[in-house]
Protein backbone atom coordinates (compact mmCIF):
# COMPACT_ATOMS: atom_id res chain seq x y z
CA UNK A 1 0.00 0.00 0.00
CA UNK A 2 1.50 3.37 -0.89
CA UNK A 3 1.68 6.32 1.49
CA UNK A 4 -1.23 8.23 -0.10
CA UNK A 5 -3.50 5.19 0.04
CA UNK A 6 -2.53 4.40 3.63
CA UNK A 7 -3.03 7.98 4.80
CA UNK A 8 -6.24 8.26 2.78
CA UNK A 9 -7.58 5.17 4.54
CA UNK A 10 -6.75 6.64 7.94
CA UNK A 11 -8.35 9.96 7.00
CA UNK A 12 -11.50 8.20 5.74
CA UNK A 13 -11.71 6.19 8.97
CA UNK A 14 -11.40 9.39 10.99
CA UNK A 15 -13.88 11.23 8.80
CA UNK A 16 -16.41 8.45 9.04
CA UNK A 17 -15.81 8.15 12.76
CA UNK A 18 -16.24 11.90 13.23
CA UNK A 19 -19.71 11.58 11.79
CA UNK A 20 -20.81 9.13 14.46
CA UNK A 21 -22.27 11.93 16.53
CA UNK A 22 -24.67 12.74 13.70
CA UNK A 23 -25.66 9.18 12.85
CA UNK A 24 -28.79 7.52 14.17
CA UNK A 25 -29.27 3.79 14.47
CA UNK A 26 -30.14 2.27 11.13
CA UNK A 27 -30.07 -1.37 12.13
CA UNK A 28 -27.94 -2.20 9.08
CA UNK A 29 -25.12 -4.68 9.61
CA UNK A 30 -24.00 -6.36 12.78
CA UNK A 31 -20.25 -5.76 12.84
CA UNK A 32 -19.04 -2.53 14.38
CA UNK A 33 -15.76 -0.67 14.49
CA UNK A 34 -15.57 -1.61 18.17
CA UNK A 35 -15.58 -5.29 17.17
CA UNK A 36 -12.60 -4.94 14.84
CA UNK A 37 -10.85 -2.14 16.77
CA UNK A 38 -11.26 -2.62 20.53
CA UNK A 39 -10.52 0.49 22.54
CA UNK A 40 -12.07 2.81 19.97
CA UNK A 41 -14.54 5.21 21.51
CA UNK A 42 -16.35 8.47 21.15
CA UNK A 43 -15.97 10.19 24.52
CA UNK A 44 -17.92 13.15 25.90
CA UNK A 45 -16.29 14.47 29.08
CA UNK A 46 -18.82 16.95 30.52
CA UNK A 47 -18.00 20.01 32.61
CA UNK A 48 -20.40 21.57 35.13
CA UNK A 49 -20.93 24.59 32.85
CA UNK A 50 -22.31 22.40 30.01
CA UNK A 51 -19.13 22.48 27.95
CA UNK A 52 -17.48 19.18 27.03
CA UNK A 53 -14.19 17.81 25.83
CA UNK A 54 -15.18 15.56 22.93
CA UNK A 55 -12.66 12.92 21.86
CA UNK A 56 -12.69 10.41 19.06
CA UNK A 57 -10.28 7.57 19.85
CA UNK A 58 -9.14 5.48 16.86
CA UNK A 59 -6.94 2.41 17.25
CA UNK A 60 -4.61 0.42 15.02
CA UNK A 61 -3.59 -3.20 15.68
CA UNK A 62 0.20 -2.96 15.44
CA UNK A 63 0.55 -6.75 15.26
CA UNK A 64 -0.80 -6.71 11.69
CA UNK A 65 1.39 -5.48 8.85
CA UNK A 66 -1.24 -3.35 7.12
CA UNK A 67 -2.41 -1.52 10.24
CA UNK A 68 1.15 -1.04 11.52
CA UNK A 69 2.13 0.44 8.15
CA UNK A 70 -0.93 2.72 8.10
CA UNK A 71 -0.24 3.91 11.65
CA UNK A 72 3.48 4.50 11.09
CA UNK A 73 2.78 6.40 7.86
CA UNK A 74 0.25 8.59 9.65
CA UNK A 75 2.50 9.18 12.65
CA UNK A 76 5.39 10.20 10.38
CA UNK A 77 3.39 12.87 8.56
CA UNK A 78 2.28 15.76 10.79
CA UNK A 79 0.51 17.39 7.84
CA UNK A 80 -1.86 14.42 7.62
CA UNK A 81 -2.39 14.38 11.38
CA UNK A 82 -3.26 18.09 11.19
CA UNK A 83 -5.69 17.36 8.32
CA UNK A 84 -7.41 14.72 10.45
CA UNK A 85 -7.66 17.17 13.36
CA UNK A 86 -9.06 19.91 11.14
CA UNK A 87 -11.52 17.55 9.44
CA UNK A 88 -12.74 16.31 12.84
CA UNK A 89 -13.22 19.89 14.08
CA UNK A 90 -14.99 20.89 10.86
CA UNK A 91 -17.40 17.97 11.08
CA UNK A 92 -18.08 18.66 14.77
CA UNK A 93 -18.66 22.31 13.90
CA UNK A 94 -21.35 21.31 11.38
CA UNK A 95 -23.06 19.08 13.93
CA UNK A 96 -22.76 21.78 16.61
CA UNK A 97 -24.40 24.31 14.27
CA UNK A 98 -27.31 21.96 13.67
CA UNK A 99 -27.64 21.16 17.38
CA UNK A 100 -27.51 24.89 18.22
CA UNK A 101 -30.37 25.55 15.80
CA UNK A 102 -32.34 22.66 17.34
CA UNK A 103 -31.78 23.71 20.97
CA UNK A 104 -31.54 27.50 20.73
CA UNK A 105 -28.20 27.41 22.59
CA UNK A 106 -25.08 29.02 21.17
CA UNK A 107 -22.54 26.24 20.53
CA UNK A 108 -18.97 26.40 19.34
CA UNK A 109 -16.13 23.98 18.62
CA UNK A 110 -12.73 25.26 19.79
CA UNK A 111 -9.21 24.09 20.58
CA UNK A 112 -9.01 21.00 18.32
CA UNK A 113 -6.05 18.72 19.00
CA UNK A 114 -4.66 15.47 17.65
CA UNK A 115 -2.37 13.07 19.45
CA UNK A 116 -0.70 9.98 18.02
CA UNK A 117 0.91 7.46 20.35
CA UNK A 118 1.40 3.77 21.01
CA UNK A 119 0.08 1.68 23.90
CA UNK A 120 1.72 -1.77 23.80
CA UNK A 121 0.65 -3.34 20.50
CA UNK A 122 -1.91 -0.64 19.73
CA UNK A 123 -1.49 2.59 17.82
CA UNK A 124 -3.80 5.30 19.15
CA UNK A 125 -5.01 8.45 17.43
CA UNK A 126 -7.10 10.82 19.54
CA UNK A 127 -8.90 13.74 17.96
CA UNK A 128 -10.32 16.16 20.53
CA UNK A 129 -12.05 19.51 20.74
CA UNK A 130 -13.94 21.59 23.25
CA UNK A 131 -17.68 21.83 22.52
CA UNK A 132 -19.19 24.83 24.32
CA UNK A 133 -22.76 24.54 25.61
CA UNK A 134 -23.16 20.91 24.53
CA UNK A 135 -25.28 20.15 27.61
CA UNK A 136 -28.16 22.32 28.80
CA UNK A 137 -27.63 23.68 32.32
CA UNK A 138 -30.54 24.14 34.73
CA UNK A 139 -29.16 24.96 38.16
CA UNK A 140 -27.06 21.95 39.09
CA UNK A 141 -28.64 19.68 36.46
CA UNK A 142 -27.03 19.00 33.08
CA UNK A 143 -29.04 17.56 30.20
CA UNK A 144 -27.17 16.05 27.29
CA UNK A 145 -29.69 15.50 24.50
CA UNK A 146 -29.03 16.94 21.07
CA UNK A 147 -27.40 15.87 18.88
CA UNK A 148 -27.63 12.49 20.64
CA UNK A 149 -31.37 12.29 21.31
CA UNK A 150 -32.68 10.53 18.21
CA UNK A 151 -31.93 6.82 18.76
CA UNK A 152 -28.22 7.60 18.73
CA UNK A 153 -26.12 4.47 18.28
CA UNK A 154 -22.48 5.05 17.25
CA UNK A 155 -20.46 2.39 15.50
CA UNK A 156 -18.04 2.34 18.44
CA UNK A 157 -18.28 2.63 22.18
CA UNK A 158 -19.97 5.88 23.27
CA UNK A 159 -18.71 7.13 26.64
CA UNK A 160 -20.13 10.00 28.71
CA UNK A 161 -18.27 11.16 31.82
CA UNK A 162 -19.95 13.43 34.38
CA UNK A 163 -18.25 16.32 36.16
CA UNK A 164 -17.00 15.59 39.69
CA UNK A 165 -19.88 15.41 42.15
CA UNK A 166 -22.51 14.72 39.48
CA UNK A 167 -24.59 11.56 39.10
CA UNK A 168 -25.52 10.28 35.63
CA UNK A 169 -28.76 8.77 34.42
CA UNK A 170 -29.56 7.82 30.85
CA UNK A 171 -32.23 6.50 28.54
CA UNK A 172 -31.86 3.96 27.06
CA UNK A 173 -30.03 2.12 29.79
CA UNK A 174 -26.26 2.15 29.15
CA UNK A 175 -24.17 -1.03 28.97
CA UNK A 176 -22.10 0.12 31.95
CA UNK A 177 -22.44 2.80 34.64
CA UNK A 178 -19.27 3.03 36.72
CA UNK A 179 -18.14 5.92 38.90
CA UNK A 180 -19.65 8.79 36.90
CA UNK A 181 -19.03 7.26 33.48
CA UNK A 182 -21.66 5.76 31.19
CA UNK A 183 -20.67 3.38 28.41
Amino acid sequence: MNRDTTVGTALRRAGIAALVIAVVASGAGTATAADSHPGEAFVVDLAADGDAEVTLRLTFDLTTDSEREAFETLRANQTNVNEMRDSFASRLDGVASSAAAETGRQMEITDPTATVRTESDTGVVELSATWTNLAAVDGEQLTLAEPFASDYSPDRQFVVTAPDGYRLSAMPTPDADVAGTLR
